[in-house]
């Protein structure tokens, strides 16, 4: 085994294409990154979100390119391993190269701070989804190889459906799709899987999601492999196979019900703070906050999530706190009542075709105390909510 993979990245290193892919990856990223922040005319920003989001996109063609099926691969049938051994070194061969592509970029990263101070947690959890991402897309790139003979046709084929996951999240935008694959297509998106990441949040959702993608996708290329080689499939190996395959998606699918977000960044801005666990200590009546937020805004920006993932970890400091989310669209009464107490709706912006549209949408917070009531009219990020909670319930408790 460890000679089968030995020989995948030694065969992988020679010639000059993985180290002209590898130097033309870290340059355009960094380029990128450098230019599109105005760094050269001191304005730019140390925020590195702009510099790992624009990882997947050269991806597209890096990543199908870094598991184009060489010459020497005709010579694999001959090593005596079992085909799900020879796919796992393969694929393994290629996320090590992968990987050194990806850590080439930290000099670039750890240049901006010569013009600020980055934020070491976003480093930190920006390369490790960064890591699981390859993980994920290599594996789809190794089914695709194994389902296509044709080695142009397998490489353009991998790098459309890799375009296709990046641009996921801009369907429900520009096209109007039913719930269930407005869903879908969230989950297939980098965008909503990184925009934790993005942040300095370590996210075990996201991480499980595309840790289940790597394994599903794994078991796929083998599966296709063993019937392409007339491989049967008795009783106990298609009992062995789906069961591997029902163990993936249940981490994919499972992933999101019981889960851990531990905040890396630097200012701990998507945590309580301790004046926070104070104020909410204090607590001895019931409150009630209640999240409207319209189904709509929930399906297009992942940023909901956190607030959504705040007010839950709000809620859960003191029993004497309940935590509601209704959908207000759909509902008259609570549009009349969210109007009694000043809260206006907010224009989205959406293309279908040709057409553009703005629809009205709720993302509000109501806090309710002993019959008195406060408001936040409007929020889609979590990095100032805790200001705004702190501040009404106090002013709630205290009337200060």
């Amino acid at each position: 085994e460890k000679a089968f993979l030995k020989y995948n990245i030694l065969n992988s290193l020679q010639g000059p294409s993985y180290y002209i892919l590898t130097i033309l990856f870290s340059v355009f990223l960094s380029g990128n990154y450098f230019i599109r922040q105005q760094f050269f005319s001191g304005n730019g920003s140390t925020d590195l979100l702009l510099f790992f989001s624009a990882v997947p996109y050269i991806s597209i063609i890096a990543v199908p390119a870094l598991c184009y099926r060489h010459s020497f691969a005709i010579y694999d049938d001959f090593i005596p391993l079992p085909s799900i051994k020879k796919i796992w070194l393969t694929f393994l061969s290629r996320f090590i190269l992968y990987s050194i592509m990806i850590l080439f970029l930290l000099p670039s990263a750890l240049l901006v701070n010569l013009y600020g101070s980055i934020d070491w947690g976003q480093l930190f959890t920006g390369f490790i989804c960064l890591f699981f991402y390859g993980a994920a897309v290599i594996s789809v790139c190794t089914f695709i190889e194994k389902l296509i003979n044709n080695r142009i046709l397998s490489f353009v084929i991998s790098a459309v459906i890799l375009a296709i996951f990046n641009a996921a999240h801009l369907f429900a935008v520009y096209v109007s799709l039913p719930a269930v694959l407005v869903s879908l297509v969230k989950e297939l998106s980098f965008a909503w899987h990184f925009d934790a990441a993005g942040k300095g949040i370590f996210d075990t959702r996201d991480i499980l999601w595309l840790a289940g993608s790597t394994m599903l996708f794994i078991y796929l290329a083998d599966f296709v492999t063993g019937k392409k080689a007339g491989r049967g499939y008795g009783k106990p190996k298609a009992f062995a196979f789906t069961a591997r395959i029902l163990l993936s998606l249940l981490i994919m699918l499972n992933g999101s019900r019981w889960y851990t977000r531990l905040d890396f960044s630097q200012n701990k801005t998507y945590s309580l703070s301790k004046f926070s666990k104070a104020l909410l200590s204090t607590v001895q009546q019931p409150v009630k906050i209640t999240y409207y937020q319209s189904s709509s805004i929930a399906k297009l920006y992942p940023q909901v999530r956190d607030v959504m993932d705040f007010l839950t970890e709000y809620a859960s400091q003191n029993k004497n706190i309940s935590l509601l989310v209704k959908d207000p669209d759909n509902d008259q009464s609570v549009k009349t009542m969210l109007e009694n107490y000043g809260i206006q709706t907010q224009q989205m912006r959406t293309v279908t075709n040709t057409i553009t549209q703005y629809v009205n949408v709720y993302s509000a917070i109501v806090i309710e105390y002993k019959g008195y009531v406060e408001t936040i009219p409007f929020t889609m990020a979590a990095n100032t909510l805790e200001y705004d909670l702190d501040g009404r319930l106090k002013h709630l408790i205290t009337g200060v």
